[in-house]
């Protein structure tokens, strides 16, 4: 599946945006490094701009809250209820915006213009920018919250700083986000990894399991981890865990996705929903 071309990040914000280029151009290079050196200011269309050869960075100010359609309409459900976050209190509160779009090559695409694929490591790179001046420019506007395309979720501000320090932060760039099929008890977790196929090049998900949100979303960012840290070829039946009490397998599915599954739990079979159902039906 190819990779996308920008990574975009809108930050709400409670009045107009102001920023310096030169100030996050140095910003930028002073916590990514060499990795993204060589960021001048260009014009593009009458439009600032941070320019490399590789990539580019622009930034579009609205002085006036976005619309709800801008963003998902169930926002303020599932992982965000779970952390305590409060995206449609922020939403309301907003009176400005500004959206920041980083996109391979040094200037954008004309319109209907063919593109080159943008390679793995290159998108890495852009997703590293993305994140580091948003975090930037969030601290210097006093951000209510940010919304992040790549995977679909929208972050408080204090949850957002809490990864400034971080040079590739999973928890930005996976959204678990909790599902759960009629037929399954409700007792049992479902999560789908929206922004995974980006990192890993399939879809992810996990399979109903009795754990609870937090015990699952550590397990899920370290089999990304590990998967992008050895190469390593997903095969059907792979096994996984994090330590020696737990162990996972890897289901792939029709859709060439991977399916985590939980077998064992501190050292215990999990059973299956039926079994786990009749039991307590009994």
């Amino acid at each position: 599946m190819p990779l996308p071309t920008e990574i975009t990040a809108t930050l709400l914000l409670a009045r107009p945006a102001q920023f310096d280029l030169d100030a996050l151009r140095d910003g930028i290079e002073a916590q990514l490094g060499p990795a993204c050196s060589g960021l001048r200011e260009r014009r593009w269309r009458h439009e600032p701009l941070l320019s490399s050869a590789r990539l580019h960075l622009r930034l579009s100010a609205r002085d006036l809250p976005l619309a709800e359609e801008r963003l998902p309409s169930d926002i303020g459900t599932g992982l965000a209820a779970f952390l305590g976050d409060d995206p449609n209190g922020c939403f309301a509160r907003h009176r400005a915006a500004l959206t920041l779009t980083v996109g391979a090559g040094p200037l954008p695409a004309e319109k209907g213009a063919a593109v080159e694929p943008t390679t793995p490591e290159l998108f890495d790179q852009m997703l590293m920018v993305a994140h580091a001046a948003a975090t930037r420019i969030a601290r210097t506007n006093h951000a209510l919250a940010l919304h992040w395309e790549q995977s679909n979720q929208i972050l408080s501000a204090s949850r957002f700083a809490a990864m400034g320090a971080m040079l590739f932060p999973l928890p930005l760039f996976l959204h678990p986000r909790p599902f759960q099929q009629e037929d399954e008890d409700p007792a049992w977790l479902s999560l789908e990894i929206e922004g995974a196929v980006d990192l890993v090049g399939r879809p992810l998900r996990t399979a109903p399991a009795p754990v609870e949100l937090g015990w699952i979303i550590p397990r899920v960012y370290a089999l990304v981890s590990h998967l992008r840290a050895t190469g390593q070829q997903v095969r059907n039946g792979m096994a996984f865990a994090t330590c020696d009490d737990e162990r996972f397998q890897i289901r792939l599915e029709e859709d060439g996705g991977m399916c985590l599954v939980l077998l064992e739990k501190d050292g215990r079979p999990v059973p299956k929903p039926s079994a786990l159902s009749t039991a307590s039906a009994a």
